[in-house]
Protein backbone atom coordinates (compact mmCIF):
# COMPACT_ATOMS: atom_id res chain seq x y z
CA UNK A 1 0.00 0.00 0.00
CA UNK A 2 1.18 3.54 0.10
CA UNK A 3 1.60 3.82 3.39
CA UNK A 4 3.77 1.04 3.40
CA UNK A 5 5.71 2.05 0.35
CA UNK A 6 6.22 5.61 1.75
CA UNK A 7 6.82 4.62 5.77
CA UNK A 8 9.38 2.93 4.48
CA UNK A 9 11.17 5.31 1.80
CA UNK A 10 11.08 7.63 5.00
CA UNK A 11 13.46 5.05 7.27
CA UNK A 12 15.57 3.90 4.36
CA UNK A 13 16.02 7.17 2.82
CA UNK A 14 17.67 8.11 6.52
CA UNK A 15 19.55 5.21 6.60
CA UNK A 16 20.87 5.67 3.45
CA UNK A 17 22.08 9.28 4.05
CA UNK A 18 23.34 8.47 7.51
CA UNK A 19 25.53 5.81 5.40
CA UNK A 20 26.74 8.58 2.83
CA UNK A 21 27.63 10.74 5.49
CA UNK A 22 25.43 13.35 4.56
CA UNK A 23 24.06 13.20 8.11
CA UNK A 24 26.04 13.93 11.45
CA UNK A 25 27.47 10.68 12.13
CA UNK A 26 27.09 11.32 16.06
CA UNK A 27 24.53 12.48 18.63
CA UNK A 28 20.34 13.30 17.55
CA UNK A 29 19.65 13.78 14.08
CA UNK A 30 17.07 15.93 13.81
CA UNK A 31 14.62 16.01 11.23
CA UNK A 32 15.22 19.77 10.37
CA UNK A 33 18.97 18.58 9.17
CA UNK A 34 17.71 16.38 6.89
CA UNK A 35 17.25 18.56 3.44
CA UNK A 36 14.67 18.31 1.03
CA UNK A 37 16.97 18.19 -1.96
CA UNK A 38 19.35 15.43 -0.66
CA UNK A 39 15.92 13.43 0.55
CA UNK A 40 14.03 13.66 -2.72
CA UNK A 41 17.62 13.18 -4.57
CA UNK A 42 17.80 9.85 -2.58
CA UNK A 43 17.17 6.47 -4.56
CA UNK A 44 14.49 5.73 -1.87
CA UNK A 45 13.19 9.27 -1.19
CA UNK A 46 12.30 9.58 -4.92
CA UNK A 47 9.34 8.36 -3.94
CA UNK A 48 7.99 11.44 -2.49
CA UNK A 49 8.82 13.44 -5.68
CA UNK A 50 6.07 13.73 -7.91
CA UNK A 51 7.66 15.10 -10.87
CA UNK A 52 10.50 12.17 -10.57
CA UNK A 53 7.54 9.30 -10.41
CA UNK A 54 5.71 10.90 -13.49
CA UNK A 55 9.12 10.68 -15.21
CA UNK A 56 9.73 7.12 -14.22
CA UNK A 57 6.15 5.95 -15.07
CA UNK A 58 6.84 7.52 -18.89
CA UNK A 59 10.44 6.39 -19.26
CA UNK A 60 9.63 2.97 -17.83
CA UNK A 61 9.51 -0.17 -20.38
CA UNK A 62 6.34 -2.45 -18.68
CA UNK A 63 7.66 -4.96 -20.67
CA UNK A 64 10.81 -7.24 -20.15
CA UNK A 65 12.50 -8.13 -16.83
CA UNK A 66 12.66 -4.47 -15.49
CA UNK A 67 8.92 -4.45 -16.10
CA UNK A 68 8.62 -7.62 -14.12
CA UNK A 69 10.61 -6.13 -11.02
CA UNK A 70 8.96 -2.53 -11.10
CA UNK A 71 5.12 -4.12 -11.69
CA UNK A 72 6.57 -6.49 -8.81
CA UNK A 73 7.76 -3.71 -6.67
CA UNK A 74 4.55 -1.77 -7.41
CA UNK A 75 2.46 -5.06 -6.09
CA UNK A 76 3.63 -6.53 -3.24
CA UNK A 77 1.71 -7.18 -0.43
CA UNK A 78 2.88 -8.28 3.35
Amino acid sequence: SAIQITTAAGITTVLDLLADRKLPQKGFVRQEEVTLADFLNNRFGRVYDPEAMRLKKANTDTSGEQGALDRKFVRAQP
